[in-house]
């Protein structure tokens, strides 16, 4: 692995927990509350279903990273983090609870496809 791939791992990194701070610890619940009349098990739920996605995908995904590589991966978790962005850009505009959810079950598909590819191309 070349010190490019490990320079713009670390960035991708850097960049996207910034970006998850702010919006899953400070935006997310406020939304989803607001959304769901005030109920907050709903924020529960909907993160609940985030982590529960993550793990899902996360053992299947480094499975496949070790025998297909890790590109494949990392590619199809781009196409998931885009349509990740899309659906959460469309349950903003809509003001919906069920796409925020949903939009939340693909951000954990995305972070379980790209998180075990990213650490073992950063292993190897």
């Amino acid at each position: 692995m070349t010190a490019r791939n490990v320079r713009v791992a670390l960035i991708f990194t850097f960049v996207l927990f910034c970006a998850r701070s702010v919006w899953q610890t400070s935006v997310l619940p406020i939304y989803i509350r607001d959304l769901s009349d005030q109920t907050k098990s709903s924020i529960g739920y909907i993160q609940g279903l985030q982590g529960a996605v993550t793990v899902a995908m996360a053992w299947p995904a480094g499975w496949y990273a070790d025998r297909a590589g890790r590109a494949p991966v990392l590619r199809a978790a781009g196409v998931v983090g885009t349509l990740a962005v899309a659906l959460t850009l469309r349950a903003v505009w809509r003001r919906s609870v069920r796409l925020v959810a949903a939009a939340m079950a693909v951000w954990g598909a995305f972070s379980g496809l790209h998180t075990p590819a990213l650490g073992a191309l950063l292993a190897d």
